[in-house]
């Protein structure tokens, strides 16, 4: 390690400054949030890679191959991809972003447990627009200068009613701050009871985002016990015994 800093040093001091720079710069930013602003954001965030939370938390379920999983918000199918590789389950994949959807549609032409839909999943269906921002489009963030494109959005109810689906073992939810119409019409209709396991991530951008998760929470204690939570980073919600 030493001889390659060395080499770099000789052959491209300014290249390696810049560099060193900006490790400080980045050490500095998470520095002053996490210890002087106490940015729950970066608490959390820090929290949750310390943990190793996408290896050790977000995988660790009890599925099988019969096992039913919803990726809402399935972005390119990095998590289909590894969720299927460790279960082997039937996975149904909703990609609003027709560029993601193909490239998924792609990935995924020779697995037979994985159907891909090029539409999202919300409260009520109908055409939106979203901005072009990569994993984070979004419908419900769209700022003036970001770039937008038409998508379809499905009513949740109506998808599950009409893939005549009774239980969903796994349902991830990142939808860029879409996820609170969709679980208070989950709830709202009483398909709330039908999913063992709620995968979320909740977004703190959206107006009121503090209250509407904490009154989804209390309807959710209804019927689900929280088995991890990382405040608006990732949380889980299994389904109580006898429910």
């Amino acid at each position: 390690m030493v001889k390659k800093i060395i080499f770099k040093l000789f052959k491209d001091p300014i290249g390696l400054l810049k560099a060193i720079l900006f490790r400080i710069r980045i050490f500095y930013k998470w520095f002053y949030a996490f210890y002087i602003k106490k940015d729950f954001g970066t608490i959390e965030r820090t929290r949750w890679y310390k943990d190793k939370g996408d290896d050790n938390l977000r995988l660790n379920y009890n599925l099988n191959k019969n096992s039913i999983i919803f990726d809402i918000g399935g972005y390119l199918g990095d998590f289909t991809e590894k969720i299927s590789k460790k279960f082997d389950s039937k996975i149904y994949l909703f990609e609003p972003n027709l560029e993601f959807y193909e490239k998924c549609l792609n990935k995924f032409r020779n697995n037979k447990n994985i159907i891909c839909f090029d539409f999202g999943l919300g409260n009520i269906s109908g055409e939106f627009s979203l901005s072009d921002n990569n994993e984070a489009s979004s419908t419900v963030r769209i700022l003036e200068k970001d770039k937008t494109k038409k998508i379809k959005i499905k009513k949740i109810s109506d998808v599950i009613e009409g893939l005549k689906i009774n239980k969903i073992d796994l349902m991830k939810i990142n939808i860029e701050g879409g996820e609170y119409d969709l679980l208070f019409c989950l709830i709202e209709k009483d398909l709330i009871s039908r999913i063992n396991n709620l995968q979320i991530q909740f977004h703190s951008f959206v107006p009121n985002a503090k209250n509407n998760r904490e009154k989804i929470i209390n309807l959710l204690k209804k019927t689900h016990k929280n088995d991890w939570s990382y405040y608006f980073m990732w949380e889980n919600w299994s389904l109580k015994e006898n429910e």
